[in-house]
């Protein structure tokens, strides 16, 4: 069984910064625009059935993907959001911080129970019940459309796949197969896991990477992590694995650090002759590091697909695959950006400019990429001839 947990669009509230919960608000037309893209990235998963909190906010999401999927609708009162803020329900936020600052301070705590609102022990009670009975409905491919607060209830309560990082996106997917064993968390879009999976990977590979390339290669890897949640962002269309996909960034160089030394000045020659050894190594080194239990939390099928990126990376005429194009892209952009990081002598720069356009540009997918990449080119062809 497969079920796409899903938050709604874009609300009232959302914009003009109500306190929401048990508000009963409509979506803004950007939220339907958001729904609409939801569904373009839900048509070819065979979802059978729509479960929606009553809401309007929820069931307005639920019946755009109704209209687009072709697919039934149900409507379930127990995956409605919290009455997390009782009597301020629908007010402005910034007007309930000034006459009830005690009051509002205590909301950030889900354990706290407002004048009016629904306590956390009976709100938890009533989503496990409303998740029991969708799982033991009898259908294989299910989308929910709900809100942060079971959600968020979910993962603590029910998954144990622990906090979020910050806010839930508008339409945001938890992908979650259920098999014997429990609940598998397949893909994550629009939302991060607090469970440290970044300050992990630094802590794991950075210090290797310190002086690999002459010191490049932590750089290197910084930015392509940030350039990779860059694309990601402004292409939500593509369903990536983003868990993935950061792993495999922070991994892809990690093969370099084996080969090259502390000092060694690098060419375009001695770095091209090293891409096939440094992929293998890295390679190998991920696949360890993801034997830990740690990890845990990933498919057997995610740690695979990671070790993947990492082996197939730098085959540049090879590679076809959208999330193997998007990590190389984002490899790509950092690689053209010479902001603080060593650089190669003008005539290696020479070679690795004809061999990017030849090979890598043509490889790139995305809008955003593209034009980014031009930018970058203009500012590295002013860098060098200040050389």
């Amino acid at each position: 069984m497969i079920i796409y947990l899903i938050r709604h669009g874009e609300s009232v509230s959302d914009v003009e910064n109500l306190y929401g919960g048990a508000f009963d608000d409509h979506l803004t037309e950007k939220g339907k625009e958001e729904a609409e893209e939801l569904a373009q990235r839900l048509k070819d998963k065979n979802i059978q059935v729509i479960f929606s909190s009553p809401y309007f906010r929820a069931e307005e999401t639920a019946e755009i993907l109704k209209s687009s999927l072709g697919c039934e609708l149900q409507i379930v009162d127990n995956i409605k959001e919290r009455n997390s803020y009782g009597f301020l329900s629908g007010k402005n936020k910034d007007w309930a911080k000034k006459e009830y600052p005690e009051i509002c301070a205590n909301l950030k705590g889900y354990h706290y129970t407002i004048e009016e609102g629904e306590r956390y022990e009976d709100f938890k009670e009533r989503v496990g019940a409303a998740w029991n009975e969708i799982i033991n409905s009898n259908y294989e491919r299910i989308a929910v459309i709900t809100h942060g607060g079971p959600i968020r209830c979910l993962f603590r309560e029910m998954f144990k796949f622990g906090e979020f990082k910050g806010g839930l996106g508008d339409c945001m997917i938890a992908e979650i197969g259920k098999t014997g064993a429990g609940f598998k968390l397949l893909n994550l879009t629009g939302s991060q896991l607090e469970n440290g999976l970044e300050d992990y990977l630094k802590e794991k590979i950075l210090a290797d990477l310190e002086n690999s390339r002459g010191g490049f290669d932590k750089i290197h890897t910084l930015e392509v992590v940030d350039w990779l949640k860059q694309i990601i962002k402004q292409n939500p269309e593509l369903n990536l694995d983003e868990t993935v996909l950061l792993i495999a960034a922070y991994a892809h160089d990690w093969g370099y650090s084996e080969i090259f030394k502390e000092g060694q000045v690098m060419s375009f020659e001695l770095v091209e002759n090293a891409k096939s050894s440094h992929m293998e190594l890295g390679a190998r080194k991920i696949k360890k590091l993801l034997e830990e239990d740690f990890f845990s939390f990933l498919t057997n099928e995610q740690k695979e697909r990671c070790v993947h990126l990492v082996a197939v990376h730098d085959k540049k005429l090879e590679i076809k695959d959208t999330d193997e194009l998007i990590l190389a892209e984002a490899d790509m952009l950092s690689g053209l950006d010479v902001t603080d990081k060593p650089m190669f002598d003008a005539e290696s720069n020479k070679k690795y400019m004809e061999a990017f356009m030849r090979d890598r540009m043509p490889k790139f997918i995305t809008k955003f990429s593209k034009d980014k990449v031009k930018k970058l080119i203009q500012k590295r062809q002013e860098y060098y001839k200040q050389k």
